[in-house]
């Protein structure tokens, strides 16, 4: 009578053990994004999100942000359209001219799941930090069915695009640009990092009408 309860004790556990492994078992898919493992593989889906990406027209219309600029470094901003009031502000209020949105900044740290589908975004402010994850789809310009088009040239970043969704959001869809900048300071840092090419090197000046980076001749050059 021991022995048979002894093996009917056995056999219950080995079932215990079964269900909780089974129960415990993680694959990527459920993971959280900052938790991959292969450091290669997120660094070559990084690659893809590094540079300056503005907001599509057909998505500016009802996209709250502007653009995006993701550094190599793993940092990024983030500009939005200010809120005030549940209104979009617009500065030229009151009477005068419009000259364009009042502009927020969220800035922090991110990084690409090795499947190069979601990004994981830290954002940080006086202290404190939020986190957002977004599924991403790029798409590489100049490239028609796998090949370059004719005449194109051989950049894959010129005419990207990157589609940004939250959960339970709507996709919005981001163009490659050269720069985005709302000071001289983004454009030295984007200069630094190699997401843009100035002609010139020290004296760079940000357009507030345009946002992008332009780079003056000094006398001396």
């Amino acid at each position: 009578m021991s022995s048979r309860i002894f093996v009917s004790i056995f056999a219950v556990m080995t079932a215990s053990l079964s269900i909780v492994a089974c129960g415990s078992s993680v694959t990527e898919d459920n993971l959280p994004v900052e938790d991959s493992a292969d450091e290669d593989l997120n660094k070559k889906a990084s690659s893809t999100l590094v540079g300056s990406w503005t907001a599509s027209d057909e998505s500016s219309d009802f996209s709250q942000v502007l653009a995006y600029h993701f550094a190599a470094d793993g940092s990024f901003f983030r500009d939005r359209k200010s809120v005030l009031m549940g209104m979009v502000a617009q500065n030229g209020n009151g009477g005068a001219p419009f000259t364009g949105f009042r502009i927020s900044r969220d800035s922090g740290t991110y990084k690409v799941s090795s499947k190069g589908t979601s990004v994981a975004l830290t954002i940080k402010w006086d202290g404190y930090s939020d986190k957002e994850t977004l599924s991403f789809t790029y798409t590489p310009g100049h490239v028609l069915m796998g090949m370059y088009k004719p005449g194109a040239p051989m950049n894959t970043t010129t005419g990207a695009k990157l589609t940004l969704k939250s959960k339970g959001g709507e996709a919005v869809t981001f163009e490659h640009a050269d720069s985005w900048c709302t000071s001289a300071a983004d454009c030295t840092l984007e200069a630094k990092d190699k997401t843009w090419f100035p002609i010139f090197a020290g004296n760079y000046v940000c357009s507030q009408n345009t946002h992008t980076c332009t780079a003056m001749a000094s006398s001396s050059q």
